[in-house]
């Protein structure tokens, strides 16, 4: 799925327009918020693509907010072995997620091809088992992708809501100390006092939305495009029995029906 995509000459899916939705809705959902689906679909507006790079840009600076603090004092101010181990999970997992983000905006332009490479085999479906087939997995992509959300959106906001408000430590002088998911800001600002803490809090919250958005949409992504293919081969297959009989279309040769099987097997390993 990485070099064309073009419209085909003759569409044969009526229905391919609610087919694709189908397909991509969940995805989509998951991209726009973090500004990623109108810059790798190729028939978004100007105003949509501004839009994009403005989300990208809030949502980076997000993850940067959490990263330029925590990093440094994960790697060099901590001491406590333990608590160090603690933080490389959460630290590491948003600049693993920050990559991913990265990574899906300089790789748009093929991600871009792929989905209308998928829009492009809906087209040309025609016969209605070979759409059943497609739409089969179609709700198998669909079902991983709410799979991804419920457990990381779930366990990861878990961690980063229940854990700072149920914990409470206090120190000798009876101040109470309000832990947070990324520690490393009192070197800039005081973060216990409010309205401080409130805003670093809700901004953690944030970053974790942004980092659960970003893995599930490279989830979804790859969810889709696996499950698509693995559709075109179950139709390849049918289309391979039917070689010597052509029951599906008595006026082509068998000759024809194999330059029909090769063309759909080149294209399904491209």
């Amino acid at each position: 799925m990485r070099d064309r995509s073009r419209l085909p000459d003759k569409i044969y899916n009526v229905h391919y327009e609610n087919d694709v939705h189908y397909t991509m809705q969940l995805c989509r959902w998951i991209l726009k918020p973090i500004g990623i689906w109108h810059l790798i679909y190729g028939r978004s507006s100007q105003y949509e693509k501004l839009l994009s790079v403005t989300l990208i840009f809030a949502c980076f600076s997000v993850l940067c907010f959490v990263l330029i603090p925590s990093g440094p004092y994960t790697l060099l101010r901590e001491k406590d072995i333990n608590v160090k181990l603690k933080l490389f999970g959460p630290v590491g997992f948003c600049l693993t997620s920050a990559i991913k983000y990265c990574f899906l905006g300089m790789r748009g332009t093929a991600i871009g091809r792929c989905i209308e490479h998928v829009e492009h085999d809906w087209q040309v479906i025609q016969y209605q088992d070979h759409r059943k087939m497609m739409l089969r997995n179609a709700l198998v992509g669909r079902r991983l992708t709410m799979l991804c959300v419920i457990f990381l959106y779930t366990g990861g906001m878990s961690y980063h809501t229940i854990m700072p408000l149920s914990v409470r430590m206090k120190t000798n002088n009876n101040y109470t100390n309000r832990p947070l998911v990324y520690p490393g800001y009192d070197i800039y600002f005081d973060p216990q006092t409010s309205p401080a803490y409130e805003i670093v809090f809700f901004l953690h919250c944030l970053s974790a939305i942004i980092q659960y958005s970003i893995t599930t949409a490279a989830c979804s992504l790859a969810a889709i495009f696996a499950t698509h293919a693995c559709g075109q081969v179950q139709i390849l297959m049918t289309l391979l029995d039917d070689l010597v009989e052509g029951k599906r279309n008595k006026n082509t040769t068998v000759d024809k029906r194999l330059i029909l099987i090769t063309r759909h097997h080149v294209r399904v390993l491209r």
